[in-house]
């Protein structure tokens, strides 16, 4: 498993065909992480994944983390991310199942660190982890409290893959702009709260 192109440009929030300038430029990764942070903030979507929804479709969900519980390997994790996906892309949507989903795929991203897998594919599932954080912040019902620490937990993943990548590459020396970035809007959207 590896990143498109484009899911690359989205992790790194940067073009690929960027020059090392641009991949350094903090005040042009700062006002893109705080657009994007905004953006995202500013949705505030209504959670359509409620008790009021189709018992079936609530039973699924259980179900899912039922699987998840006594996982005891991947085919397993895999049902309950399937099961968590198809609920999603049905429209029925939640912070709860974003925050799941994100957390599933920090689990893969740990168990090919621990199994010496590759960095493509380590990068790969912490990329998915990011996204599904990213939709957590952008339902109506997520308090700013939350959001601050969704924002650090998102900062997190990013400290993650400096950790993984390559000694002194780009890609390391942006994710850890992109982690300290980070954590100084958290801590400005904290004080605003």
């Amino acid at each position: 498993m590896s990143l498109t192109p484009e899911e690359a440009e989205e992790l790194f929030l940067v073009s690929g065909d960027a020059s090392d300038e641009e991949w350094k430029d903090e005040q042009v990764l700062r006002d893109r992480l705080r657009k994007q942070a905004e953006t995202y903030i500013q949705l505030l979507r209504p959670m359509t994944l409620t008790k009021d929804v189709d018992q079936g479709i609530l039973n699924d969900v259980a179900r899912a983390s039922k699987l998840e519980n006594g996982a005891p390997n991947s085919e397993t994790l895999d049902k309950a991310i399937d099961i968590r996906l198809q609920t999603w892309n049905m429209g029925y949507r939640s912070r709860t199942l974003a925050s799941l989903l994100a957390n599933n795929y920090q689990t893969y991203a740990l168990e090919y660190i621990d199994a010496n897998g590759s960095y493509e594919t380590i990068k790969y599932y912490y990329y998915l982890s990011i996204k599904w954080s990213w939709e957590y912040t952008s339902f109506d019902s997520t308090y700013e409290d939350d959001r601050v620490e969704i924002i650090r937990y998102i900062a997190m993943r990013y400290h993650d893959i400096a950790s993984v990548a390559p000694t002194g590459s780009r890609e390391q020396k942006r994710a850890e702009l992109i982690c300290n970035t980070l954590r100084d809007i958290a801590h400005e959207i904290a004080k605003r709260s």
